[in-house]
């Protein structure tokens, strides 16, 4: 029982710092060294104490990363390595529309990179990478031409 009372004051003071997944705590216990056995009942006393929500994980990601200029490919990307489940993933980023967000990041990165003669590549390229839709970013393109 040591052992478990250890984990969960360490798994306490890690979630005190930000918040984590579910699968993210278990690689935390794991790399400390608990066992499988510990750390199945750590993870269930926190959840037990709402202390790892994984849904409320996802929302409050998607919120931040939206904000920091991500589109839903690249958000959805960065939850799956987060380790959430394609179902969280899908409910969450369900009613998500980037285009609003899309059309901030696109103009911002225009005015940025606008004197370079490739920028409109440059420019198509960044919104991709930075996990928007092909279709979202070539509507941008429609929409802004006559600022080009």
């Amino acid at each position: 029982m040591d052992d478990f009372k250890s984990g969960l004051e360490y798994a306490i003071k890690i979630l005190n710092k930000k918040d984590y997944t579910e699968f993210e705590i278990r690689n935390r216990l794991k790399h400390k060294k608990f066992n499988d056995e510990n750390i199945d009942d750590i993870v269930s006393k926190l959840k037990s104490l709402k202390f790892i929500n994984d849904e409320r994980f996802a929302e409050n990601f998607l919120f931040f990363k939206s904000k920091r200029g991500y589109g839903k490919k690249g958000i959805a990307y960065n939850m799956k390595l987060k380790g959430l489940s394609e179902n969280i993933i899908n409910r969450v980023l369900g009613s998500f529309d980037e285009s609003k967000f899309a059309d901030i990041i696109f103009l911002k990165r225009a005015k940025d990179i606008k004197k370079d003669k490739n920028y409109k590549q440059k420019l198509f390229s960044y919104m991709l990478r930075r996990g928007f839709e092909y279709d979202t970013v070539s509507k941008l393109f429609d929409k802004y031409k006559e600022k080009f």
